[in-house]
This record gives C-alpha cells, sequence and structure tokens, in this order.
C-alpha cells in the first residue's frame, strides 16, 4: 500500500478537516493530488505541512 497519497476523506481525517477543506485546497493548487480512475489521492506530507498549526508570534511592541 502506497502511504504517500490517500483519499480526500482519509488526508481530511488524518489532519482533522472536512473534506470540502481538502478540495478546496486541491482547487486552489496549495496541495498535490492525482486522480486514479474516479478516485482523487491527494499527498498526505503536503497535506499535513498546510494544516501543521504554527506559533502565533507576536507583533512587535509599539515603543511610546
Amino acid at each position: 500500500m502506497n502511504e504517500r497519497f490517500a483519499r480526500i476523506e482519509v488526508g481530511a481525517a488524518a489532519v482533522n478537516r472536512s473534506g470540502g477543506t481538502v478540495r478546496a485546497a486541491i482547487r486552489e493548487g496549495k496541495v498535490p493530488a492525482i486522480r486514479d480512475g474516479r478516485t482523487v489521492l491527494v499527498d498526505l506530507a503536503a497535506l499535513r505541512q498546510l494544516f501543521t498549526p504554527r506559533p502565533i508570534v507576536p507583533n512587535a511592541t509599539k515603543a511610546k
């Protein structure tokens, strides 16, 4: 079994997002996907990279 690609529903569950959110990311070109017949397979590594939470960096405080 190839673990690099998975069906949209499986990839969405892996990153705790909806299938619609993953489809939108594919449509916008943010995540690569391939079609295998009628099935669309999404790149799991790219999904994880896109939807991994990033730390919030506060803005520099303004000098008064």
